[in-house]
């Protein structure tokens, strides 16, 4: 397994909660330090290659709020990439 597959594991297994949004999903965390350096690891990489996607981390003790939304391209297929992304 490749370090930003074990990087997206290690993510996808924090997820408390799922919101779909009518652009994007918003995911919920545990606010934990080391959860945060992770998803801003992942957050990096995944914007280089998935340029059509804005992330966002957000603190709102006692979680940290990722917003992943679209800011071009066809909706649907983007919303199944990100579902993709955050899911086993």
């Amino acid at each position: 397994m490749s370090g930003i597959e074990q990087l997206r594991q290690r993510v996808i297994a924090q997820v408390e909660e799922t919101v779909e949004l009518d652009n994007g999903y918003r995911f919920v965390f545990p606010s934990d330090p080391g959860i945060k350096s992770d998803l801003v690891e992942f957050m990096e990489y995944e914007a280089k290659c998935c340029t059509f996607l804005d992330f966002v981390l957000e603190e709102e003790p006692p979680r940290l709020v990722c917003t992943v939304t679209v800011n071009q391209y066809d909706v649907t297929t983007a919303k199944e990439i990100i579902s993709t992304l955050f899911s086993d």
